[in-house]
């Protein structure tokens, strides 16, 4: 009785869940491929997800993500294995934040609290678009102009690494690593001339006090270390890479064309590390009956920035080499894709080797 005096109450109210509640769901299923000296992998794995993301009032949204979890620390962050004498696997809190919003004719403010999916714009170089950040992030951008459309942006985003507990036996304290991440973006689109689209980004990496467990993870991928792997070191160098996105894309005929190229650099090694990216694709996505494909090339030098949390699907750090992925939307919310790369080492590293690495994956979006 109660449940049908609920379902009468929302119907009353005239509650759509659907335009209500926002919610997102994502299925993917890879079969993964690579070959690495001592480091070959033959595997099938999962990614789902699945959340709700309301606006609670025009000036508050909020959003709550459940999804498949690698829990560790340099676990892919919503991927598990299908393979262990078919366990279950973990479900986790992808995402759960809140969005305050302010927004006048010329400008909107953001401020974000909680774990949430990255807004900014950015490259595979400093940081893989599966991570979800943990902490604050503000935001202001303006309406310059609305046709052509002309819009520029400031961000700044303090978000927490790690943290390292309170050690009674060496007597040290209780401590935190953190990112703190600024950035200015430009853009314009012109609806007039095949729909061109241009946007600029100049961000700023700081990391401060990084803890011996993201040395560790990171010196197997790519960056150089003080000690040795598994017995608490310390990374050699300090991080503090700035980086610039610039992405043009246009859809003559219909079809969508782009062009990204990225290039970082951190100041404080000896050598300057040096690290770019640039990647073309075209097609439409998900549009049904439609091919989309992208060939891009990565070049990573070991010490630009935290090897951890440089793009997993580029090798991390230390990295060069091309990668050629196409897609084919059998309907609009199903893909069916393949990806290969073929990656080389920069350095000499006991933890890395030569890699080439192929993916077949099927992909469906809900809502």
């Amino acid at each position: 009785m109660l449940i049908l005096e609920g379902i009468l109450a929302v119907a009353v109210l005239g509650f759509d869940w659907k335009s209500d509640l926002h919610p997102e769901g994502k299925f993917r299923l890879l079969w993964h491929q690579a070959y690495e000296t001592t480091r070959d992998v033959s595997q099938m794995e999962l990614s789902a997800k699945g959340g709700v993301f309301p606006d609670l009032q025009p000036w508050l949204k909020t959003g709550v993500e459940l999804s498949t979890a690698g829990t560790n620390l340099d676990s892919r962050p919503d991927r598990v294995t299908l393979a262990g004498g078919m366990s279950d696997k973990t479900i986790a809190l992808g995402q759960a934040y809140l969005d305050f919003v302010w927004k006048t004719d010329l400008l909107e403010s953001h401020a974000f609290a909680g774990k949430f999916e990255s807004p900014l714009f950015y490259s595979p170089l400093l940081w893989d678009h599966e991570i979800r950040p943990e902490g604050l992030l503000e935001s202001v951008s303006f309406n310059v102009s609305s046709e052509p459309e002309v819009h520029s942006a400031f961000y700044a985003g303090q978000f927490s690494v790690d943290q390292v507990s309170e050690s009674i036996t060496n007597g040290t304290p209780m401590r935190r690593s953190w990112l703190f991440e600024q950035g200015i973006l430009g853009s314009y689109r012109s609806a007039a001339i095949a729909a061109v689209e241009v946007s600029l980004a100049f961000n700023f990496y700081y990391f401060a006090d990084l803890s011996e467990r993201v040395a560790n993870l990171s010196g197997q991928r790519g960056n150089s270390i003080i000690g040795t792997i598994g017995n608490n070191p310390k990374f050699r160098y300090h991080f503090a890479p700035i980086e610039n996105v610039l992405q043009i894309s246009a859809v003559p005929l219909g079809i969508r064309t782009g062009l990204l190229g990225a290039f970082a650099i951190n100041f404080r090694t000896p050598d300057k590390q040096r690290s770019f990216f640039v990647q073309a694709d075209i097609g439409n996505v998900w549009r049904k009956r439609n091919f989309v494909g992208s060939l891009s090339y990565y070049y990573n030098e070991p010490n630009t920035s935290v090897a951890l949390f440089s793009d997993a699907d580029y090798g991390y750090a230390n990295r060069k080499g091309p990668r050629a992925e196409v897609s084919y939307f059998v309907i609009d919310r199903l893909r069916l894709g393949m990806s290969f790369a073929l990656l080389e080492t920069l350095a000499d590293s006991v933890y890395q080797a030569n890699r080439k690495e192929f993916y077949l994956e099927a992909e469906a979006r809900f809502f």
